[in-house]
């Protein structure tokens, strides 16, 4: 992939996502989709988990603009049965 290419990508039910980019790539994380409340998304550093999501009771999307790397990806994580996350983002370098 090069500087300007899309990027998305879409949950399995009940299953997490982290998408970590290549080294050297950067990525901007526009918009996310979630199924259920009980979906949240978040940074992870390949241990550590942050937060990012709307109020417990909302679903639908999100839109935000969050930079990720090879050091610090995004993730999706779904935990009740039944809900599916996805993002969409932009590849910027």
């Amino acid at each position: 992939m090069v500087a300007g290419d899309v990027i998305t990508n879409f949950s399995v039910v009940n299953t997490q996502i982290i998408f970590i980019p290549a080294a050297g790539v950067e990525c901007l994380i526009t918009s996310c989709f979630r199924s259920a409340s009980a979906t949240s998304f978040g940074l992870n550093d390949g241990v550590n988990n942050s937060y990012i999501s709307p109020s417990a009771t909302e679903t639908g999307s999100l839109n935000m603009k969050v930079f990720i790397n090879n050091s610090v990806g995004f993730r999706v994580g779904n935990t009740g049965a039944a809900t599916y996350g996805s993002f969409s983002g932009i590849q910027i370098k």
